[in-house]
């Protein structure tokens, strides 16, 4: 589901949400993974300078997102998904 091109991927996940498939399903692989729009004390740590070209959210609150001027858009192919949505650029 994630484009073939893809080397950043951003995670914006809830405090409970178990990251550890998307860390297993993605090892090996060319991809950086590193959570962005951190809304807790370790968003000290946030690279602000990291731009992925898409994101997994545990959150579905629209059909767009946009991450420091840059515009991702719901996959069609999650839209009915329960969990983990993907947003791409």
């Amino acid at each position: 589901m994630i484009p073939e091109e893809t080397k950043k991927i951003g995670l914006v996940l809830g405090n409970n949400t178990y990251e550890y498939p998307i860390w297993q399903r993605l090892e090996g692989s060319d991809i950086h993974i590193n959570h962005i729009m951190v809304n807790n004390e370790s968003s000290q740590f946030e690279d602000e300078n990291y731009i992925p070209e898409c994101i997994i959210s545990s959150f579905r609150e629209a059909e767009m997102l946009e991450y420091h001027n840059k515009k991702y858009y719901l996959q069609e192919a999650c839209m009915d998904n329960k969990y983990l949505w993907l947003y791409c650029s």
